[in-house]
């Protein structure tokens, strides 16, 4: 396999030291010099990665002179970066792009540090397409997407433990991801911005409240730099089918396998029934058959998602399939019976995001952890109590408060554990039993 990476290369430099007195010019310290060194960056560090893995790869360095970013660190702390950005023509880079042969490479990488020539336009991918080789975009252009703004909080982020919710389990709190930045950036190892954007990161002196803050804005707005590259490419995408006239006649499907938690609850990560984790994203564009912003709000599961498309091509799903196609629902032919409940099981047990299964209706949310990992694989030993969780998703749509012991509500949870019963056992789930209520 023979890789290309284009891009530009640029100067890491460190100036490294120790400071014990502040300068009385300005409130700043004085770094009394302990190591210098330079690295090469951007493009240079995604083709020595490659190189490390054993991979066959080859630079393409559209850069001279080179941008120099250089960091002052002291006493493990990053205290400022200085930026000497020398850039090139671009129309130059560009034109060096457009002439090249790439036939002889597998996989083009097109890394797009934002600091230098290299623009990840149409036309380049275009060119680069004719040789049939793949392309990877691994772009930087949006490192201050969002710099200077303030992002809203959601309601429920500084739910802290023990939850005021009555939720039964820690969750996967975002003081996790915090710990793994101050470890990262502790480590010293600050030439490698792959793993964690935005190094090093500090939060000394910071109060509870605080910490889960501006965690959070550094994770939601990590989270929305990613999405803006997706966009961008989206909009190559449409824009050429577009150019082709082929947009009316292209089905588009913008999807994801689940949610997502972004601080609701306190938490990241998804894999639990709440709301922002279960719910899937799902938008579809089909100028030719499905009218234009149309929402609907029935109860769809992921894996409808093949049956739909199979229905679109004209085929039937296999007898095997358990899911149904609701095409009929998109093309406003108004005879899509919808679901009234959904099933939904997680299983890969951890002590902080308990095993368990749960149904859904457009209402209403029934919940069993029974917090036992059955010796799968990628599970904790580590069992946790069993334990129920109920909510009324009209009167509490952001699950902000488990009322299975709510006495009112007692006929209603028992009828869903009732269907829950039966839903489990119509998708041939034969793991786990579901106990009798008795505690309301």
């Amino acid at each position: 396999m023979k890789v290309l990476v284009i891009g530009d290369v640029i100067v890491d430099k460190y100036i490294i030291g120790t400071s014990t007195r502040l300068s009385p010019e300005a409130p700043v310290p004085v770094v009394k010099l302990q190591e210098e060194y330079s690295r090469l960056g951007g493009a240079a560090l995604v083709h020595e990665n490659l190189i490390s893995l054993g991979v066959d790869a080859t630079l393409l360095d559209l850069s001279a002179p080179r941008c120099v970013k250089t960091r002052v660190m002291c006493d493990g702390h990053y205290v400022t970066r200085i930026d000497d950005d020398i850039l090139t023509d671009g129309n130059a880079a560009l034109d060096c792009i457009l002439s090249k042969d790439f036939s002889q490479y597998d996989y083009v990488i097109l890394s797009d540090y934002a600091k230098g020539v290299l623009d990840c336009s149409l036309e380049i991918i275009k060119h680069i397409n004719k040789f049939n080789c793949k392309i990877i975009v691994d772009p930087k252009r949006h490192a201050d997407f969002l710099k200077d703004v303030i992002l809203p909080e959601p309601e429920s982020l500084h739910d802290f433990i023990p939850s005021s919710s009555g939720r039964s389990f820690s969750g996967q709190q975002l003081e996790i991801l915090t710990n793994r930045w101050l470890r990262f950036s502790k480590n010293g190892d600050y030439n490698s911005d792959v793993k964690y954007p935005g190094m090093p990161f500090s939060l000394k002196g910071k109060t509870q409240k605080e910490i889960r803050s501006e965690s959070y804005q550094k994770f939601v707005k990590d989270f929305l730099r990613c999405a803006a590259a997706i966009d961008d490419n989206l909009n190559k995408i449409i824009s050429y089918l577009k150019e082709s006239n082929q947009i009316e006649n292209t089905i588009i499907v913008y999807t994801s396998d689940q949610g997502y938690f972004l601080g609701e609850h306190g938490f990241f990560d998804k894999r639990m029934m709440y709301e922002e984790s279960s719910r899937m994203p799902f938008v579809i564009s089909y100028p030719k058959k499905i009218p234009k912003s149309k929402r609907i709000d029935d109860l769809i599961l992921n894996l409808d998602i093949p049956s739909l498309i199979l229905d679109y091509a004209g085929i039937s799903s296999p007898e095997s399939f358990q899911g149904k196609s609701f095409k009929s629902a998109l093309d406003s032919k108004n005879n899509y019976k919808s679901r009234d409940y959904i099933y939904y099981r997680y299983w890969e047990h951890s002590p902080v995001r308990p095993a368990h299964l749960g149904i859904r209706s457009k209402t209403k949310k029934l919940i069993y952890f029974y917090g036992d990992g059955l010796n799968k694989k990628n599970t904790s030993s580590e069992k946790t109590d069993p334990a129920w969780e109920f909510y009324d998703l009209i009167k509490d749509p952001l699950e902000l408060k488990n009322e299975f012991y709510n006495p009112s509500y007692r006929k209603e949870i028992l009828h869903l554990r009732k269907e829950l019963v039966k839903l489990k056992k119509s998708t041939k789930d034969k793991e786990t039993v579901i106990p009798v209520i008795d505690e309301i």
